[in-house]
């Protein structure tokens, strides 16, 4: 049997994280990590206050994240990893029980007013065949991350195709991503125009023909 849920949301202008437990009560533990560098963990770069918190039902809680280290000039991405914790004394007899965990990605701007305005995406996309399977290649030239989703695609004689629903994924900047789709790559033979959501926006480019793999 399972049993109630716990959710989050991120308050990005303040930098905290806001937990609602469900249909029980609930203990969270937050942990902080590097989403691409070199160490794995980075615990006393951003910091959580509280960082353990125990929840009841309709009860909320708020955790601030807290950088200690100093701004760096670019933006800085991480993912806040989220665990609830089984409480003692509260198993389900001899039903099933589930903790979850939760990834939440975080960006934090440059400090300088003049960076974080002149930070932008720019990106580069490039859709290609691997065998049966269409392959969309994302570079990013700019200096902040770009979310992708609702991915559409018409092609020159006005078919419209579903790419991708809802979050494809993030690119940092100066990072590249791959995605293997779906859609088999005879879908793009003819060219067409690319569209999707990008941090929200929507944006279009037109695609070259793919050509079979060979």
């Amino acid at each position: 049997t399972v049993s109630g849920s716990l959710s989050c949301s991120v308050a990005s202008t303040r930098h905290s994280i806001e937990l609602r437990p469900g249909a029980r009560t609930c203990s969270s533990n937050s942990l902080y990590s590097a989403w691409l560098g070199c160490p794995r963990w980075l615990p006393r770069e951003v910091l959580a206050s509280p960082p353990m918190s125990e929840l009841g039902k309709g009860e909320r809680q708020l955790s601030r994240l807290i950088r200690t280290a100093a701004p760096a000039e670019t933006e800085a991405a991480y993912r806040v990893v989220i665990d609830e914790l089984p409480i003692p004394g509260t198993e389900a007899g001899s039903g099933v029980r589930f903790v979850l965990r939760y990834s939440v990605p975080v960006f934090l701007a440059p400090p300088d007013a003049g960076a974080a305005a002149e930070a932008s995406a720019h990106l580069n996309w490039n859709m290609r065949a691997d065998g049966e399977r269409a392959v969309l290649e994302v570079n990013n030239t700019g200096n902040i991350h770009a979310q992708l989703a609702e991915i559409q695609f018409v092609d020159n004689s006005g078919k419209s195709i579903k790419v991708h629903r809802g979050l494809l994924g993030y690119v940092l900047g100066g990072a590249q991503r791959r995605w293997l789709l779906k859609a088999p790559a005879d879908a793009f033979s003819q060219g067409g125009t690319l569209r999707a959501l990008i941090n929200g926006s929507a944006w279009q480019q037109a695609l070259s023909p793919v050509e079979p793999a060979p």
